[in-house]
């Protein structure tokens, strides 16, 4: 080691900086910048603004109705999607657990709603749930089970249902791969031998599939629960908030606020609260993942 020149000694280091030179000004320094301008009172397009206030703008914010909306959308769909998209997905994975004539052609068919871009998502929802020509009404009123079209995506009571479908049809096959991933882990002598000791199909997935897929469930959840804190582009295309904030969720309450009303400021503040809650689930959700690994 002490016969090392100094180029030696220093090139670890070298490798390291263009890598810190990028994460400095494509993250860091932008994140500091944001966050100052958070403690302001800056407005978009407006001279004269951006005179530091200090947690006015995080204080205001906390008690503002809309937020608390937008945040309680949030949550909503996170228990109710992401939950519902685990089931189906392990549901649907257990399915395709054996093999069987076409299972390499099903699962393709299967993934393909990941793989179109949430805004295509939006528009096609909006479509399908017009209350003139949409599909899901003209279904539901040849079945008899409503009387009249329904104005879905107007109608403040039922305008969440449409966005909580999209996103469970799009984000399923998220679920469907990763519990797919986790059922290859299961020993299949274990299985074998369970049947053959008279073990019922419930007893087999209770006591060895369910306990070897645990900490991918959990890994599953976390991912997609960060991932619903982000959500944006569906909402914004179906209903963009409204009608009367129904379905605002924090995505589309920093876009409006930041950009479209012009306070910029106070829309940060509120990115950082978003930011701080997508924390706040991850590392909950981690430290359920470890109890589980442990």
């Amino acid at each position: 080691m002490k016969g090392r020149n100094p180029i030696e000694r220093c090139f670890p280091v070298l490798l390291f900086i263009p890598s810190f030179v990028v994460i400095l000004f494509v993250i860091i320094i932008p994140l500091v910048n944001s966050f100052y301008l958070s403690l302001t009172n800056y407005v978009l397009l407006q001279p004269g603004t951006g005179k530091f206030i200090g947690l006015e703008n995080y204080v205001k914010i906390l008690f503002d109705p809309v937020f608390h909306q937008a945040f309680k959308n949030t949550l909503l769909l996170m228990i109710i999607a992401v939950n519902l998209e685990l089931w189906i997905g392990l549901g649907i994975a257990l399915l395709l657990y054996k093999e069987f004539p076409g299972r390499g052609v099903i699962i393709p068919l299967l993934v393909t709603p990941m793989t179109v871009a949430p805004i295509v998502v939006g528009l096609q929802f909006k479509w399908l749930f017009n209350e003139v020509y949409g599909v899901v009404n003209y279904i539901l009123t040849q079945l008899r089970i409503i009387n009249e079209p329904l104005a879905w995506l107007i109608q403040p009571n039922i305008a969440l249902i449409p966005i909580l479908i999209a996103e469970i049809w799009q984000w399923t096959p998220f679920m469907i791969l990763v519990m797919t991933a986790g059922l290859q882990s299961v020993p299949k002598d274990l299985m074998e031998a369970a049947e053959i000791d008279g073990a019922s199909a419930l007893q087999r997935f209770r006591y060895i599939i369910f306990d070897h897929i645990k900490p991918i469930l959990w890994i599953a959840l976390t991912i997609r629960s960060i991932d619903v804190v982000r959500i944006f582009d569906v909402v914004q295309i179906m209903t963009g908030g409204g009608p009367a904030h129904a379905t605002e969720v924090l995505g589309t309450f920093i876009y409006r606020t930041a950009l479209v009303d012009r306070q910029f400021s106070y829309g940060l503040a509120g990115s950082y609260i978003a930011m701080l809650i997508s924390i706040l689930f991850a590392w909950y959700l981690f430290r359920q993942v470890r109890k589980v690994v442990e």
